[in-house]
């Protein structure tokens, strides 16, 4: 047996860097009496025996020891002489979880002082935001916590133990919304550019189940998958929910949404039963393929004492949208189902070519779900079972594949290594372990009798000694209050081309090459000079990186793109070496919303080249000053400005001389208060390359608005009202007009006939009286008119000659407009949730592939559907249907039928000459049996045949079953 030189290195606050023997990386860690501490076992390692304060522990002599007291901990461990990475962990005691995370706030700071429960415990966030629950006994391996704060909405997560009994998680709380009010004899409209929500006219009811009649408060929240934090704010975090025959099944969200409704006393209400909310949410542009031919999704409330989502109605899918009814407000998400499966696996860091951290926190994206994994790297989480397709996730730059789960698979995706220098290990209650290579025999010590609570977490590293404050951004981006330089390819050899300027302090140790105070021309060339891809450079507050980065600037003429993020100082002043970067084009810039005051940068207008510029405030509820604004447009070369926050007063006329400017976004990312914003008035004939503009909550379109030589695609968000300008008509470019205001436009002005080249046009919730046709609009394709007020009298769309898609959603109409006959080309026609007490088909709809009928008054003697031959999707849910219409039997083509939610008491034999359909839903109606045909259809509709809620529908499940 080998004799263990004497080597001992002791981890407290302070690692020692020893040259020649150690290169130290410092991971977090906690270690409390009655953990297990283990030592990974390297390949050559024979034995092992474990020291308390110098005196060997008998019978300790395995790789892991659980610690009874506290003290001095060492391990000899003995083998052959090898270069190994070597790990001292601890981990949780037997029986014994611990349950980990952050709470933030919309901007990312931590939020101190928050009560968080799990089971029947209730911590306190500390200063960074963090808590830690040690839980015994375990209960169960999916542990749920709820946080509550007041001025936030109130949040709950759960996690699942990995196999080291660790769970870690981080919340972002939504700050409390602005309240909107209205009268109850008029209802509401609210939007914002991912969902809307259609509160009708007419009583609520209160706690008692009372009628109630006035004036309302309503609070609004809405999240779409396209927000970097949405994984983090979903209710329940592990995406798990309830279907309506009890299975527990695995969710892909397409967005979620909350509303609260009170009276101005404070009291809450709720919708009447007899008058439900009619909720929208935009399909995210990645999903749009995979639901292409879906034309139902299940909307979800979440229950808070099961901490699933609980499915209860669903959603139509209308063109890019999924619209659905709901009679309560709660939690509400729009998500596809499917079996759950697991994975299960360990992170580990690549620091170095011998080093390997282990002790962090990684975050993991897939499409909208996002997890973390426990301190030491370990995760079990819940995944959809995607069979045969395979599912994937990304950390960073890197993707992991699971081939093809299967439901109620557990995945062992075993060891994982990630690039470190991409991510922060997230330290834990101030504590530490070494990662290191290491000759064996040796000896590793770690001293778990003296960590004093401290603010600051001290390291070494190549010889220096670092203090560093103990906050951290929570999810792992990128390194904080700290420069970050990326050196690109071959474009421009390896000369420093990207910075990245952020607020808190960084906790990175995967970099050899570390500074702290300012970051000099020379370090800049040093660096450059090794050809180090990556780097890091360390500082005490922005305004240093400002100094620093303007003494790089001229030294870099590669650097093409910064970004500012979340200043604390109250000035913004670049300083002049940055006039020196010529070949600069991407600036974006976001700003600390606690801070309300910025000076503008006096030299970035002589930065010719910035050709795109991003502005934005995180939480979007908070004013940017409109003196950058007013700089900005002297960047002659600026073709891309999104200016994202909730900007207030004018915006500077000067915006019209961003002559080469072919984007333009003005108004709050996720606002939903209407806003005040002016633009200019004046000078738009300039921006003769501008074809795209956003405007959202913007007073009123200016008349010169008009004279705009190029632009395609106009989109008008949460207009308290509009007035076209008549000069509208002299848009002759315009292709796409989009207006989901919530605003009154009564009708259309006359210039609308100019639109010649117009093939979109959106006006929802515009409470449009009367649509006559407007002879110019010949090229219309696409027509969205949902909650408006036409009427079979005072709608014409005669002359829409190329229009293939029309929403009529939420009118008036008695019954099919007769001059619908003259559309020739139309696929889809929606006429959900109107006053439809008949339907004869259009004798020129020869086309129609998609019918839209629900949440009508039709009979089924009403409704003749004969020449609609073409017909593949077909909805009349929702009705008073008491047996199939006649001529139902005669639409061969159909392959999607909904009849949920009628009065039919039998089924037709007409139903079996369906044989390409492959959705078939009669769920909630009076059917005791099918008819015996029925077993032509099941080679296509298999289980897509939806019989719940009917008084037989457990024989005619077994029927269906039974069908060969």
């Amino acid at each position: 047996m080998n004799i263990p030189a004497l080597l001992r290195v002791l981890l407290s606050l302070a690692a020692l860097s020893i040259p020649g023997i150690l290169s130290a990386q410092i991971c977090p860690v906690v270690v409390r009496s009655g953990d297990t501490l283990t030592v990974t076992e390297p390949a050559n390692a024979t034995d092992f025996q474990w020291f308390r304060d110098d005196v060997a522990i008998p019978g300790a002599t395995g790789k892991s020891i659980v610690m009874a007291d506290s003290g001095r901990y060492a391990v000899e461990v003995y083998g052959t002489s090898a270069e190994v990475p070597v790990t001292l962990q601890a981990g949780p005691g037997p029986d014994t979880a611990w349950v980990t995370g952050y709470v933030l706030n919309d901007s990312l700071k931590p939020l101190v002082n928050v009560p968080v429960r799990l089971g029947g415990q209730t911590v306190l966030t500390s200063a960074i935001g963090y808590f830690f629950f040690e839980v015994t006994p375990i209960a169960s391996s999916r542990q749920v916590i709820s946080v509550s704060k007041p001025g936030y909405l109130s949040s709950q997560r759960a996690v699942h133990l990995s196999d080291t009994r660790q769970a870690h998680t981080v919340f972002v709380l939504d700050a409390e919304a602005q309240p909107l009010s209205f009268h109850t004899v008029q209802g509401i409209h609210i939007s914002n550019r991912y969902m809307r929500v259609h509160i009708p006219e007419g009583d609520l009811q209160d706690a008692q189940g009372d009628d109630y009649a006035g004036d309302v408060r309503v609070y609004v929240y809405g999240h779409t998958p396209a927000e970097t934090s949405f994984g983090h704010k979903m209710p329940g975090g592990d995406f798990m929910g309830r279907d309506t025959s009890g299975n527990d099944v695995s969710l892909l969200s397409q967005g979620f949404m909350y509303a609260h409704l009170e009276d101005l006393s404070g009291n809450p209400l709720q919708l009447h039963p007899d008058r439900p909310a009619t909720l929208e949410f935009h399909i995210p542009q990645e999903q749009i393929g995979a639901l292409s031919s879906v034309m139902e999704v299940p909307l979800w409330h979440y229950d808070t004492t099961q901490a699933l989502w609980i499915q209860e109605a669903s959603a139509e899918r209308i063109g890019t949208m999924l619209v659905g009814q709901v009679s309560h407000f709660s939690f509400w998400n729009c998500d596809a189902p499917l079996p759950p499966a697991f994975a299960k696996g360990k992170f580990y860091l690549v620091c170095g070519p011998d080093t390997l951290v282990t002790q962090s926190s990684i975050t993991m994206r897939s499409g909208p779900r996002t997890e973390n994994s426990a301190h030491d790297g370990t995760f079990f989480v819940p995944v959809p079972a995607t069979a045969p397709s395979p599912f994937s996730f990304s950390v960073g730059a890197d993707v992991f594949t699971i081939p093809a789960p299967a439901p109620g698979q557990i995945y062992d995706l075993g060891n994982l290594y990630i690039n470190g220098s991409e991510y922060v290990p997230a330290v834990v209650a101030n504590h530490a372990t070494m990662k290191t290579s290491l000759t064996l025999p040796g000896t590793y010590v770690i001293d778990i009798s003296a960590f004093p609570p401290t603010p600051y977490y001290s390291y070494s590293l190549n010889g220096l000694n670092y203090q560093t404050s103990s906050r951290f951004d929570g999810l792992n981006s990128y390194v904080t209050d700290s420069a970050y330089i990326k050196y690109t390819g071959p474009d421009c050899g390896t000369g420093i081309s990207k910075v990245k300027i952020n607020k808190q302090f960084s906790n990175q140790f995967c970099h050899a090459t570390s500074y702290s105070g300012v970051f000099s021309v020379a370090d800049a060339l040093a660096l450059e000079a090794q050809g180090n891809q990556t780097s890091y450079i360390l500082h005490a507050d922005n305004q240093a990186s400002l100094d620093s980065l303007a003494q790089i600037a001229p030294q870099c003429p590669c650097l093409h793109e910064i970004s500012v993020k979340d200043f604390t100082q109250n000035t913004l002043d670049f300083k002049p070496g940055l006039a020196d970067l010529d070949g600069l084009q991407v600036l974006s810039l976001q700003y600390d919303p606690s801070n309300l005051s910025f000076s503008t940068p006096a030299t970035l207008n002589t930065c010719i080249n910035i050709t795109e510029t991003y502005i934005s405030s995180p939480a979007g509820a908070y004013t940017i000053p409109n003196s950058i604004v007013n700089l900005l447009p002297r960047l002659p070369n600026l073709r891309w400005l999104e200016l994202n926050s909730d900007f207030q007063g004018l915006i500077s006329d000067s915006l019209t001389a961003c002559t080469a400017l072919t984007h333009l976004s003005v108004g709050p990312p996720v606002g939903l208060a209407p806003g005040n914003i002016e633009i200019p008035t004046s000078g738009w004939a300039n921006l003769a390359h501008l074809k795209e503009v956003h405007l959202s909550e913007v007073l009123e379109m200016p008349a010169d608005f008009g004279s705009l030589p190029a632009i395609e695609h106009l989109s008008l968000d949460n207009f308290q009202d509009i007035t076209f300008p008549a000069t509208i008509g002299n848009l002759g470019t315009l292709r796409t007009l989009v207006a989901d205001s919530g605003g009154y436009i009564l009708q259309l002005p006359p210039a609308f006939a100019n639109l010649s080249r117009l093939e979109i046009l959106h006006l929802p919730y515009s409470d449009l009286e009367s649509f006559i046709f407007p002879s110019g609009l010949g090229s219309l394709r696409e027509l969205d008119l949902r909650i408006n007020r036409l009427t079979n009298d005072s709608a014409d769309f005669g002359g829409l000659v190329s229009l293939e898609f029309l929403n009529l959603d939420d009118n008036n109409f008695t019954e099919a407009p007769p001059s619908l006959a003259n559309l020739s080309q139309l696929n889809t026609l929606i006429l959900l949730s109107n006053n439809l007490n008949s339907f004869i088909y259009p004798t020129g709809l020869s086309n129609l592939r998609d019918l839209r009928l629900g949440f009508n008054q039709l009979a089924f003697n009403s409704v003749d559907l004969s020449g609609l031959t073409s017909l593949e999707y077909l909805y009349l849910n929702r009705n008073l249907l008491t047996a199939l219409p006649p001529s139902l039997g005669g639409l061969m083509n159909l392959r999607s039928l909904a009849l949920q939610f009628n009065q039919l008491n039998t089924l037709s034999t007409d139903i079996c000459n369906l044989t390409n359909l492959n959705i078939l839903d009669i769920s909630a109606n009076q059917l005791n049996a099918l008819p015996a045909c029925i077993c032509a259809l099941k080679p296509t509709v298999g289980s897509n045949i939806h019989l719940q809620g009917n008084p037989g529908s457990t024989a005619m499940q077994t029927q269906w079953d039974n069908c060969p």
